[in-house]
């Protein structure tokens, strides 16, 4: 967890913030476990203040469980692109397609 000076009194040690960083993790984990779509109640567990990113996030997630689905299904295509493209011999290039030595022109190591 990252420090500055101006939180410094509100974690005493290193300890309290890798006891409130699991302790955190682990209710996030609990709470986006659930197979439904959102309710009041979670919207006021995860968003007591209210902001407005956070309900936006939670807005699209709508239903945790299926999201999770959802991610993992793009996952699986991007590894399946990617893995075509690098079994293809003609698209051995594929991955430098946007490289273009004008660049590095400045750039000249002695």
């Amino acid at each position: 967890m990252v420090k500055s000076s101006n939180t410094d009194p509100l974690l005493n040690d290193d300890f309290n913030a890798r006891q409130f960083q699991t302790d955190l993790k682990g209710y996030l984990h609990s709470a986006l476990q659930v197979d439904r779509d959102f309710t009041a109640e979670d919207y006021a567990a995860l968003n007591p203040s209210s902001l407005r990113s956070i309900k936006y996030a939670m807005d699209f997630i709508k239903n945790p469980r299926k999201m999770c689905h959802e991610i993992a299904a793009h996952v699986q295509k991007m590894v399946e692109i990617i893995r075509w493209h690098k079994m293809n011999a003609a698209s051995k290039n594929f991955y430098f397609q946007g490289f273009q030595k004008p660049l590095f022109k400045d750039f000249i190591i002695d």
